[in-house]
């Protein structure tokens, strides 16, 4: 269903936006005979949901910037950019997750997705490099990225390999800094993404380019 996909793309936009809890509420009604009927009542937080009730908690919706990333959101240049579609995705489930590992888990995927499209080796490197690249603006800010983000990375090499203990700081301080990253970077990853011509870019940042820049 049409207004299905543009909920999707609403509470995709208020993640990138802004953090905090969405949940689609709506009623699912069931029936085993033509003189029966079951009502049940949905509301939780998910991909899925059937109705046309949007309850936010937890988000600044007066800010002036939301309509502008929506409309960004919906067109046809990032709908059909493969790794910032991607990253969307993930940073969309990361935001559903219930622990902080698999919100951990999601958020590296979607860095990932956004930031290493050239594959390639040392790419917990590469990553971090380029995050501080994008988003600092003073060596001690890029330097301080590139940290948590290594961190980052070290702790979900633990997770995904069944260790609990070893992480350099909680779970809960890590995931949230990482989010924030790849909330901002996404942010800049969709304005850059948007060419002159509306056609798909091939690749929103030159990296190499970015880097000899600096």
């Amino acid at each position: 269903m049409e207004w299905m996909k543009t909920m999707d793309d609403v509470i995709t936009g208020l993640c990138v936006f802004s953090g905090g809890s969405f949940v689609v509420e709506g009623f699912l009604i069931t029936s085993e005979s033509i003189f029966s009927a079951h009502t049940q009542r949905l509301g939780r937080r998910q991909r899925y949901g059937w109705g046309g009730q949007l309850h936010i908690k937890e988000v600044d919706t007066g800010a002036r910037g939301f309509p502008e990333l929506f409309l960004s959101l919906s067109s046809k240049t990032i709908k059909f950019h493969g790794a910032i579609g991607m990253a969307l995705r993930r940073f969309r489930y990361a935001s559903e997750r219930e622990r902080e590992e698999d919100r951990l888990v999601d958020l590296l995927i979607a860095a990932e997705s956004l930031f290493l499209q050239d594959e390639g080796k040392e790419l917990s490197y590469r990553l971090r490099q380029r995050v501080a690249l994008l988003l600092g603006t003073t060596f001690k800010d890029r330097l301080e990225i590139s940290d948590d983000i290594k961190m980052a990375y070290d702790s979900r090499s633990k997770v995904v390999h069944g260790s609990g203990k070893g992480h350099k700081a909680p779970l809960s301080v890590i995931v949230p800094k990482l989010e924030g990253y790849l909330r901002a970077s996404l942010q800049k990853a969709i304005s850059l993404a948007k060419s002159k011509n509306g056609k798909p870019a091939k690749a929103w940042m030159e990296w190499d380019a970015m880097i000899y820049d600096k």
